[in-house]
């Protein structure tokens, strides 16, 4: 800070005395110089000053004037001269270090341009000894205006909404093809409800999606995304079954899954094979309920690869006996013989895997359980028959089987003659012991699961004591067997017309 004498009678002191900061060696020298006496003209050391001139701070707070000139060194525009500070009474005292023009601290600016520059305090004067606190400088970052931040940010969602709009065209089609649906787009869809007739074939394994394209392909729907959406919406539609359909033509596609879901819509070739019937049998239902020829059934069959090896059976009047599994079929509009073929002989071994039988016994299951078809009238007496068989085959008794008669003689008598009991053939079960070469007819179900566990008890014979019922009687000796056959005797004569044929009811 600047203190300036304008007149009066102000001892040198004084300036020092105004000046805040504590004492250091050189201003304490310059104090006592200060009181010295004048040393020549115009130089009082008490008093006002001789003439009234500009003063400069000196940087320690004392004030000295300006000389019209260079006296010893100072400059006229009252600048200290470059030799060392300049003092009221012209003396320049050299810096601390010698060196003229140095600053107090530090090396010379001149010298070096990257020195900071002088400290100054406050006010803005500078500051020689570091005492006059230096007002700090900014620490922060400048603020950037708000609009710099906005723009950035419209700037980036712009780039991100532009990137997921190229993204989304280029994946459309890829994702069209993956759902089998336009997701960008209302699907192409009929109203109304429909017109003409035509042929839906679903074949197996067909997706939502493939429906849609085939239905699409013949008329039916407008489009493969509306018949999709109308699909995923029905709970019920993965119940579709395969087979041929016949539905009217641009149908809305929710009428579409819904005409799908109708079993009436459903063109099908059912067929239904009964228990019990031999391989002709079951020949002659196929053609008949398929359409196609006999001989074609025929072939297929002789060209199909059967299990167990029964092929190779010996004896065997047809080798495919008891393979072709009774049951109800739909073979759809147009099978073929071997769809017609593979499927029945597939079915049958399904159901053998279901009742646990393994492979190398199939062909002896399915020969026992025959017997217990051709034998059994009831439900009851299903595991009845086949625990006789077991019981006689334990005790090496022959079965004496009237079906296995039947069988070699190719007949279908209910009661055997003593002529078609003298048979020599493998499968008169009255002539050989054990169990016959193979199957006489196709078994179902419960057949097979009563060979698989048959029902425990002693019996060894039985007789069915109407013919009209089924009524069965099991008996553990032969004389109780004796009197169960006179039972059935009666029951012929009371129940049998003139003609032979029996009256039931």
């Amino acid at each position: 800070m600047t203190y300036r004498v304008t007149g009066g009678t102000e001892p040198a002191g004084d300036a020092a005395d105004l000046d805040p900061r504590p004492s250091s060696p050189r201003r304490a020298a310059r104090a006592a110089q200060a009181q010295q006496p004048a040393d020549g003209p115009g130089h009082p050391a008490d008093g006002p000053l001789v003439d009234e001139q500009p003063v400069v701070d000196d940087g320690y707070g004392t004030a000295h004037p300006v000389h019209d000139g260079h006296a010893d060194g100072g400059w006229t525009d009252g600048h200290p001269a470059a030799g060392g500070e300049a003092y009221a009474d012209g003396y320049v005292e050299p810096y601390a270090d010698g060196y003229a023009g140095a600053p107090a601290h530090g090396p010379d600016v001149l010298d070096d341009p990257f020195a900071d520059p002088a400290p100054h305090d406050v006010f803005g004067d500078p500051v020689s000894d570091g005492y006059v606190p230096v007002a700090p400088r900014p620490t922060g970052r400048r603020r950037r205006p708000r609009w710099v931040g906005l723009l950035v940010l419209l700037l980036v969602v712009g780039l991100v909404g532009g990137a997921g709009w190229y993204a989304t065209q280029a994946l459309r089609p890829v994702l069209d093809d993956i759902q089998g649906i336009d997701l960008f787009d209302a699907p192409e869809d009929y109203t109304g409800a429909g017109t003409g007739s035509v042929e839906v074939v679903v074949a197996e394994g067909d997706s939502g999606s493939q429906i849609g394209r085939t239905m699409v392909d013949v008329g039916v729907v407008a489009s493969v995304e509306a018949f999709v959406a109308a699909a995923n919406a029905e709970p019920e539609f993965t119940s579709v079954q395969p087979g041929t359909y016949t539905m009217a033509q641009q149908l809305p596609a929710v009428d579409a899954v819904a005409a799908l879901l109708d079993p009436a819509n459903r063109v099908t070739n059912t067929v239904v094979i009964a228990e019990g019937l031999r391989v002709d049998q079951i020949l002659d239902r196929l053609a008949e309920g398929t359409g196609l020829p006999r001989e074609q059934l025929q072939a297929a069959l002789d060209a199909t690869e059967l299990p167990a090896g029964a092929r190779q059976v010996p004896g065997l009047v047809n080798p495919a006996e008891g393979f072709l599994y009774p049951d109800g079929y739909q073979f759809g509009a147009d099978p073929t013989a071997e769809q017609v073929i593979a499927t029945m002989v597939a079915r049958g071994q399904e159901e053998l895997a279901a009742a646990g039988v393994p492979p190398e016994r199939q062909l002896e299951v399915l020969t026992k359980a025959s017997l217990v078809q051709g034998e059994a009238r009831l439900d009851e007496d299903f595991g009845k028959v086949a625990q006789v068989i077991e019981n006689r085959l334990a005790d090496g008794q022959p079965l004496e089987l009237d079906s296995t008669v039947n069988y070699a003689t190719q007949t279908f008598d209910t009661r055997t003659t003593d002529a078609q009991r003298d048979s020599a053939s493998p499968f008169n079960t009255y002539r050989v012991a054990g169990l016959p070469p193979g199957p006489i007819k196709s078994p179902g179900r419960q057949a097979i699961e009563a060979v698989a566990a048959p029902t425990p008890g002693p019996w060894r014979y039985f007789v069915t004591v109407d013919l009209c019922t089924g009524a069965t009687a099991f008996a553990e000796t032969y004389d109780e067997h004796l009197a169960n056959v006179r039972v059935l005797d009666a029951w012929q004569q009371a129940n049998t017309a003139d003609d032979g044929s029996l009256v039931c009811g």
